[in-house]
Order: structure tokens, then C-alpha cells, then sequence
């Protein structure tokens, strides 16, 4: 008897099986802050020239410097600079997601506030009219570089949907901020391939049978 499977993958005792899973894309551009702009140059590239990432609210009343930066790096060749250097305050940060499919998101990214100020951050997000949706989950700061996550739903599909952060923090910090991820959840994202077709030869006889995973 001899068995022919269908499809390729692991090995199974009546062939190569497989399983399919969605990758995780992340939908942030330029999550690793500068890393593609600054190439092999032991330089920080200039976070304006190809600017990703806007503000908004009061954060230039509280910060005159936001820059690509070698000693903010978590990974990487740099991460990004945020300076208090006017006032206590809050720097909102975003990016526009020109569009997202229904269901739910997950974001993470690795902060810390090197003058140990006891800076916060928090997840913001909105449509284009101005709707905000601010996440009741604030973390706290550390003169170390930690993780951060949080997640958000949206109802139906939607364009043009401005995802960021609102971080607070005192007149003389500066925070780093590096590694940031935007990905649908893997439970609205994977998916299975059917049961593979076995065909099996049996005395001249063709039969099919499918076996499942």
C-alpha cells in the first residue's frame, strides 16, 4: 500500500500535513523609530525628513524637542527622544491607520523616563471627526526601559483611524520610547486550513480519505 498526501508540511504517518496561521503584521510604520532611516550610520537619522508619527494637544506647550535618538534605542540602532523642557505636561503622539477591519488590537512598545519623573502613558484612539477613545489603563514610568500593552476594539471597519499615546510627565524628564506594535489579535487573525485529502492505493483501487489534524 502506498499513501500520496496532497499538501505539504509537518509529517504525519499518512504524509505532510499543514497548519495555516495568519501572521502578525504590524500595521504601526516605523514602530522601531528610526532604525530604517538610519541605516549603517552610527547616526541618528532626522525624525522629521520622514516624518510617521504627528502631535497634537497641548504637547508643544510642554516639549520644543522630539528626535531620533541613539541613547533612546531598546532594540535597534535608535529610538525616539521626547524632552520636557517648558513645563509639566502631555505629549500626544499618533499615527493615522489609513484602515482597519473589524475586531480587536493589540498595541505594545517598550518606554521609560530616564530622569525618574514618574511619567505615565496611555492608549488613545480615534476617527478622524475627533471622537477620542482614551484607555482607562495608564502605566507608570521607570528609569528603565519596560513593556507596555493594551488593546482596543472597533466595531466595524473603519479608515483614516488615528491610534497613539498620551504620556505625561514633569517639567525636565526625558522619555524614551522605542518598538512599537499595532497587530490584530491572533483570534480574529488565524486561520486553519481544511483536512488534508489523503489518497490511498489499495490493490489497484484509488480511495480517498480525509484525515483530520
Amino acid at each position: 500500500m502506498c499513501a500520496t498526501a496532497l499538501i505539504a508540511g509537518s509529517l504525519s504517518e499518512f504524509g505532510p500535513l499543514t497548519r495555516v496561521k495568519a501572521e502578525e503584521t504590524n500595521l504601526f510604520t516605523d514602530g522601531d523609530m528610526g532604525d530604517d532611516e538610519m541605516g549603517d550610520s552610527t547616526d541618528a537619522a532626522d525624525f522629521w525628513a520622514n516624518q510617521n508619527w504627528y502631535f497634537e494637544g497641548d504637547t508643544w506647550n510642554c516639549t520644543s524637542q522630539v528626535k531620533y535618538s541613539i541613547w533612546a534605542k531598546q532594540a535597534g540602532g535608535c529610538g525616539l527622544e521626547i524632552d520636557f523642557d517648558k513645563a509639566d505636561g502631555t505629549v500626544y503622539m499618533y499615527q493615522e491607520i489609513g484602515s482597519l477591519e473589524a475586531g480587536s488590537y493589540t498595541v505594545t512598545g517598550y518606554i521609560k523616563d530616564g530622569s525618574g519623573s514618574g511619567g505615565t502613558i496611555a492608549l488613545y484612539h480615534a476617527t478622524k471627526d475627533g471622537s477620542w477613545n482614551v484607555s482607562e489603563k495608564s502605566t507608570q514610568l521607570t528609569k528603565e526601559y519596560a513593556m507596555f500593552k493594551d488593546e482596543f476594539t472597533v466595531a466595524e471597519a473603519v479608515s483614516n483611524y488615528k491610534v497613539g499615546f498620551q504620556i505625561a510627565s514633569k517639567n525636565g524628564a526625558w522619555i524614551y520610547i522605542d518598538t512599537l506594535t499595532l497587530t490584530k489579535k491572533a483570534s480574529d487573525s488565524a486561520q486553519e486550513t481544511p483536512a488534508p485529502v489523503i489518497i490511498l492505493q489499495l490493490s489497484g483501487t484509488t480511495t480517498r480519505q480525509r484525515h483530520r489534524i
